[in-house]
């Protein structure tokens, strides 16, 4: 059975509706911190971006796995109509997730007021601290409108309306002192969750509202573990380079590795927008048994994102100095860097959504050790390569861990999945 007319009209639809909305949360993203780089300059950008990566960490840690989880369940159960569970997975997994984001941030703020810790570490641990609760539900509502196949009603918030209205506010009031960058973007991000909270109750099935509530804590907990363990090794994979810079390299190396880094992300730009279509219909059609469906859609959303990423990976190799200096003239310095990192990224985006498609046919578990193995690879990688190299050791490792990585998580897809029915 090959992908049917209506999945077909499905995918392409949905990709375009988010290639849209991601093209516009890119941009503002882009410019928000290119505006802030330029108006802070490399050391309190840096902070501002150490305490963004600790967030974004603990973002796949604090939650105990559920936003990955959140995903699968509601579309799970949004197609066999039970509505008791779906209510009941919402609740406790919001309720978890928000345990899990305030217990982090307090513990960030006990670590901010240790004497041990540097003046620079401890204001980006604050910063973390604040946006942490509040990011949790925010990517919880996000996740959870994905897996009601809400496509722009999940990205406007969080992609769209907080870089925009964050870079509005550092325009506006000309900030040019990072507490009051972090200041503008948490009362934003507040705002912005608050929002998506209601965007999310408007968007719910009816059916939910009438329905009673039902709880299997044991069995989603079952399936959210092991997506924490590879989520967290994840997002150590993508974070741990600015984390460990900050704390062995300093804060001005950090500014200059996370502005080449953003610019390198654009590589997956379109893997990254059509994810948030692909993912929810890549397990729709596993889950119902039509294999044929699940790789066609594999094998085109992959080859979409090899041809949107190419021309911007030529892009970076060959005009780095010049979209380093976007960020300001001291960022020129990190071109190298960029052109070490689009290499990885570019890897990234021609291997298509092997985590999701893993995660999404229930092989949570083989995601999850790949991925730990290669984030203590990276963390080892790192230990060696900061004091040796600085930035640009750090950018090696995270494009070899990349590499080796994506191999095998598409050698997992095609083994474990593809060949599994």
């Amino acid at each position: 059975m090959s992908l049917s007319a209506g999945a077909a009209v499905d995918l392409k639809r949905g990709a375009m509706t988010a290639f849209a909305g991601r093209a516009a949360g890119v941009a503002l993203l882009f410019a928000m911190n290119a505006v802030l780089g330029r108006q802070l300059g490399p050391s309190q950008y840096g902070i501002f971006s150490f305490g963004l990566s600790l967030t974004a960490l603990l973002l796949v840690l604090a939650p105990l796995g559920w936003t990955t989880a959140i995903m699968r369940l509601i579309n799970e159960y949004t197609e066999s109509a039970q509505w008791p569970l779906l209510r009941g997975v919402l609740w406790r997994g919001h309720q978890l997730a928000l345990a899990g984001g305030l217990a982090a941030a307090m513990l960030l703020l006990a670590i901010s007021v240790l004497p041990a810790v540097p003046v620079d570490v401890a204001a980006g641990c604050r910063f973390a601290a604040v946006l942490l609760p509040l990011a949790v539900i925010l990517h919880m509502g996000k996740r959870s409108l994905q897996g009601l196949h809400r496509v722009v009603a999940s990205i406007v918030p969080d992609e769209v309306l907080l870089p925009g209205f964050v870079l509005a506010i550092v325009i506006a009031l000309g900030l040019r002192d990072v507490f009051a960058a972090m200041t503008a973007y948490a009362v934003v991000l507040l705002a912005v969750t608050l929002a998506n909270g209601y965007l999310l109750r408007s968007k719910l099935p009816p059916e939910i509202h009438g329905a009673t509530t039902q709880y299997q804590t044991k069995v989603w907990m079952a399936i959210a573990l092991p997506m924490l363990l590879g989520g967290l090794s994840q997002a150590v994979i993508n974070r741990t380079d600015v984390l460990m810079l900050g704390v062995m390299d300093g804060m001005s190396g950090t500014g200059l590795y996370n502005a080449a880094n953003r610019i390198a992300q654009l590589n997956v730009f379109v893997l990254s927008a059509i994810n948030v279509i692909a993912a929810p219909m890549l397990a729709r059609e596993f889950h119902a048994g039509r294999q044929a469906a699940f790789r066609t859609i594999f094998w085109r959303v992959t080859g979409w994102s090899g041809a949107g990423a190419l021309p911007v990976f030529l892009a970076m190799l060959l005009a780095a100095p010049w979209l380093m200096g976007l960020f300001g003239s001291d960022f020129v310095a990190g071109s190298p860097l960029l052109q070490v990192l689009a290499v990885g990224q570019f890897l990234n985006a021609i291997t298509g959504p092997v985590g999701y498609a893993l995660l999404m046919a229930g092989q949570e578990k083989a995601f999850a050790f790949s991925m730990a193995v290669m984030a203590a690879v990276n963390v080892a990688g790192n230990l060696i390569a900061i004091p040796l190299a600085g930035p640009l050791g750090a950018a090696v490792v995270s494009t070899l861990s990349v590499l080796v990585l994506n191999a095998w998580q598409l050698w997992l897809v095609v083994t474990r999945v593809m060949r599994s029915r």
